[in-house]
């Protein structure tokens, strides 16, 4: 996957269908195991509510698959060049539901229900994903 990529989607410069075909492109199977490479990018990019709240609408949409938000979760966590600020509201939002993506199975299942759920929060209300998925 490329972190370019996803950030042009963040920009509006591409589509949901050309951000999936770039992590569908990034797999690797061997021996029953399922890699992603990450290409960095060279400049930073600030990822803020809104651009998470996007990544929601598609997977609502049906462009993205919400298992796909793993490996989203994982190029904003681990990525030099995403950024946020967990000292404030919108960052630690951020910050919150990207680990949440990263990390489902110590965490919430990557379910079309929780996806709603994480919009709902990115926006402000007082909402969780559920432990059941439902």
């Amino acid at each position: 996957m490329k972190e370019k990529i996803l950030r042009d989607f963040f920009e509006g410069t591409c589509t949901a269908q050309d951000l999936a075909r770039d992590m569908h492109r990034s797999m690797a199977t061997a021996e029953n195991t399922t890699h992603h490479h990450i290409e960095p990018m060279e400049n930073e990019f600030a990822v803020n509510c809104g651009h998470l709240v996007a990544i929601c609408d598609a997977v609502l949409k049906g462009h993205i698959e919400p298992g796909d938000l793993e490996l989203i979760g994982n190029c904003i966590v681990g990525s030099d060049a995403f950024t946020y600020d967990v000292d404030t509201v919108d960052g630690a939002r951020v910050a919150d539901t990207t680990i949440d993506w990263a990390t489902p199975l110590a965490n919430y299942p990557l379910t079309m229900a929780n996806v709603s759920r994480w919009r709902r929060r990115l926006l402000g209300e007082v909402v969780e994903p559920r432990p059941n998925g439902v």
